[in-house]
């Protein structure tokens, strides 16, 4: 199984703009604007390759709205914290190690020369077109001309060449001035299918091993916006993986299974973390905004060319036997094994989490529950029936991946600049 690595970059970078979405295009018109930069500066093929992945990924450390939209406006004292985070998940997929100093780095000021260190760490030249790239595109308005623009943005740039900013790469960005096409293209909805992704990203494959690093990274993303959420996505592909071995699936499937699991609610990025960690019931309106999610989960991974299986077992995971499911409302032939696997996966797991309106449920609670659903095909009996056989095993596999996930979790916090 292999996939394009610039599908996969171009998925996370879509799904980590859905965090805020006042600032959609953000990792993508960076990542656009580095690559024009380091390209105007003579940088090597794979110099300028490594920018854009580092612009389409540089803030996926920050996992609130509150904090992106702070990082926009303003850069606050802690700004270093996220991009710090945003390297350490970096380290987490081996696809992704060689961009993790640049992102790690991108808000360090050129300060005349004094910022091409850190703490002891050299930082790369990388960083420092990242950091003005970015600082240029959050002061474009998407709303009105970009040509119309250019003078004031280039201007407030300028004037801090050699202060906040390496003046080599100022230099090089006030050679774009006069290309209308570059800013034009900065501020549309998608700048980087201007760029030639086909030939930069020619033979640039992800492996099922790779995809498995990449795809737990994302679950990082995903569910650590809660401390309610944080080992959530884990249990459920492990969950789902040991289904899917007792299920008579191939260990290519299984895998596929792990990968499912791992994405399973990406689209709960859309969802206000003033919804994931409510105290009580939700009412209509916010129910609603859950439902979205599994349709945000199935239009990012549909980027993803080879991915067609592991997206209906993702998305599928609240569709229901009976058709009362969502968001598509299938009917019991149209749901795969996958997804009704994913689905057990998915309420076992839930039910004994901690959540924030009640405590994790007991064996006897566990069983009743998914016998009752499987009586009332909203999931599959066989499924149901395997895993309460099992259940002493599950349980633990359940915990034993909740506990080590909530010790990746607290480190992950604890880092900082």
């Amino acid at each position: 199984m292999l996939v394009n690595q610039y599908d996969m970059l171009i998925c996370i970078s879509n799904a980590v703009d859905l965090i805020s979405r006042d600032y959609t295009s953000h990792h993508q018109q960076v990542a656009f604007l580095s690559y024009h930069i380091g390209r105007e500066m003579g940088l090597d093929d794979m110099t300028c390759r490594n920018l854009m992945m580092a612009g389409m990924l540089h803030d996926i450390g920050a996992l609130s709205n509150e904090e992106r939209l702070m990082l926009v406006e303003e850069e606050p004292l802690t700004v270093n914290g996220h991009a710090f985070r945003s390297a350490k998940l970096l380290e987490e997929a081996a696809p992704f190690v060689s961009i993790a100093d640049i992102v790690r780095f991108h808000h360090i000021r050129w300060a005349n020369g004094a910022g091409q260190r850190f703490q002891h760490s050299q930082v790369p030249i990388g960083s420092h077109i990242l950091y003005l790239a970015d600082r240029v595109c959050v002061k474009f308005n998407t709303r009105e001309s970009a040509i119309e623009q250019i003078p004031h943005v280039l201007k407030s740039i300028v004037a801090h060449s050699g202060s906040l900013f390496m003046p080599e790469a100022v230099e090089a960005l006030e050679k774009l001035r006069n290309r209308d096409h570059i800013w034009l293209e900065l501020l549309e909805h998608s700048p980087l299918d201007y760029l030639p992704t086909q030939r930069i990203f020619a033979m640039m494959s992800l492996n099922i091993n790779d995809i498995l690093d990449v795809t737990r990274m994302m679950s990082f993303i995903i569910d650590f916006r809660s401390h309610f959420t944080a080992t959530h996505s884990a249990g459920v592909a492990a969950i789902a993986q040991k289904l899917g071995e007792l299920s008579g699936f191939s260990e290519v499937e299984c895998k596929m299974l792990l990968i499912a699991g791992y994405l399973h609610d990406l689209g709960k990025l859309t969802v206000p973390n003033s919804v994931l960690e409510k105290p009580a019931a939700l009412n209509h309106e916010e129910f609603n905004i859950i439902r979205g999610h599994t349709f945000h989960t199935y239009r990012l991974l549909n980027i993803i060319d080879g991915f067609e299986i592991i997206n209906k077992w993702a998305s599928y995971h609240h569709e229901k036997l009976n058709g009362k499911g969502y968001p598509f409302r299938l009917s019991e032939e149209n749901i795969p094994l996958g997804s009704r696997i994913m689905a057990v996966a998915d309420i076992f797991t839930s039910i004994t989490e901690d959540r924030p309106y009640r405590s994790g449920m007991s064996q006897p609670q566990i069983m009743s529950i998914l016998k009752t659903m499987s009586e009332q095909k909203a999931i599959c009996k066989k499924v149901v029936d395997r895993l309460i056989s099992h259940i002493d095993e599950f349980i633990e596999l359940c915990h034993e991946s909740q506990k080590r996930e909530a010790a990746i979790y607290e480190n992950f916090f604890s880092i900082s600049a």
